[in-house]
């Protein structure tokens, strides 16, 4: 099997570059049956003045740091103002209410933030436009009348996902309805329906330099998929496979995730025992942030002493001519394990990386395991493998020599 880099699809950033981190297939067919009932999805045309209103009281919620770290420049915030300018209707805002009258940005935040900066804040100064030149240069208050009126005259449409909806089916419905020209990716829409201590953790861990090491500062950031890296592989030091469900796929799994990490230190409070059942909460082990962050950082730090810049890849581990991009299950497989190690037990592996090395290439070749990490990897049975093969190598290396 040849696993060279350029045969491996990569996800891509904002722009269409490679973003370092290998591209899964998403299985969308397997979504929890659920009371189509429960859901309440309304449609409201929004003033200009009623957003406004409710930016300036900060009834919505736009978070700097929600979408793509590549934000708007200032021409295309110019020609959103434009196209208000000329009546030209702009696309659908889709929001999640939170339950007190507040709307969470689920998309939309870059056009949100250009109309808060140019009427609110003041600061945008049009430029690049291309129909009315002779506004350049100006901000709201140095508009003429007429142009003044047409951008206060607009009206806005907003999908909002109301509080009745379970949280299981927020993100679901979010992912049929994200269909525009560069949807969101899975992380970003997380980010964006459970804003919280488990976000701001998520956030904190893609900069530290035991990830940043351990990854090679190979990945770009752009579209979170750092983010999801991590998410990945702390729902699994939270929930182990055990708490990865017959009926889950990837995306639900993390959900879920992200929703304890949240809740971390609040668990028997938090309301979550209703929806994901008191069994799994129990089995939440680690329940202090401080603690699960200098496990992560263990665990990163151990796979680069043990792996060095070939950590995480499909690519053979000695004697490759090129390396895979990172990939996502064996991220989370190996973060996992090498950070609940015991000491003694890592110090021994250190010793033997000649015989992990060669045991674990000879795997990687295996078509079982491949498909445990790559198309198939959100499969329960498949989960279960990727974990127990690398236990196996494990206790297999370490068994060595000792009879």
């Amino acid at each position: 099997m040849n696993t060279g880099k350029d045969e491996t699809p990569e996800e891509l950033t904002e722009t269409g570059e490679k973003s370092g981190v290998a591209a899964e297939n998403e299985d969308v067919s397997t979504m929890v049956p659920f009371d189509p009932r429960a859901i309440t999805i309304e449609r409201k045309v929004c003033s200009i003045d009623a957003i406004i209103r409710r930016l300036k009281n900060e009834r919505i919620n736009i978070h700097p740091d929600f979408q793509r770290n590549a934000v708007w420049d200032e021409k295309r915030k110019s020609q959103l103002i434009e196209s208000l300018m000329l009546n030209i209707p702009i696309a659908i805002f889709y929001v999640a209410d939170d339950g007190c009258g507040n709307w969470d940005v689920v998309d939309g935040l870059q056009r949100l933030t250009a109309i808060k900066e140019f009427i609110i804040d003041k600061k945008l100064k049009l430029q690049k436009l291309e129909f009315w030149k002779e506004y350049e240069g100006m901000t709201i208050d140095e508009l003429p009348a007429f142009p003044f009126n047409q951008i206060m005259e607009n009206e806005f449409s907003f999908v909002i996902i109301g509080t009745r909806t379970p949280e299981s089916v927020k993100y679901n419905i979010f992912k049929r309805i994200n269909t525009g020209g560069m949807p969101l990716s899975s992380q970003e829409i997380r980010h964006a329906l459970y804003q919280g201590n488990g976000t701001k953790l998520l956030e904190k861990f893609a900069i530290t330099d035991s990830f940043l090491q351990a990854t090679d500062k190979s990945i770009k950031p752009s579209r979170m998929v750092d983010r999801e890296l991590i998410l990945r592989c702390l729902t699994f030091l939270l929930l182990d496979t055990s708490g990865y469900q017959n009926n889950d796929t990837m995306d639900n799994f993390t959900v879920k995730g992200l929703r304890i990490l949240n809740n971390l230190d609040r668990l028997d409070s938090s309301g979550l025992e209703k929806e994901y059942g008191k069994e799994t909460l129990v089995s939440v082990r680690i329940r202090d942030y401080a603690k699960l962050e200098a496990i992560f950082n263990t665990g990163m730090e151990r796979n680069f002493l043990l792996f060095g810049r070939n950590a995480f890849r499909l690519s053979a581990q000695t004697g490759a001519a090129s390396r895979t991009p990172i990939n996502k299950a064996l991220f989370e497989v190996w973060g996992r394990t090498l950070a609940l190690m015991n000491n003694g037990d890592f110090d021994t592996l250190m010793t033997k990386q000649d015989a992990l090395f060669s045991l674990y290439d000879k795997k990687k070749k295996e078509d079982e395991f491949v498909r445990a990490v790559s198309r198939d990897s959100w499969k329960k049975p498949m989960v279960d493998y990727r974990f127990e093969q690398a236990a196996l190598l494990i206790q297999e290396v370490l068994g060595a020599g000792k009879n």
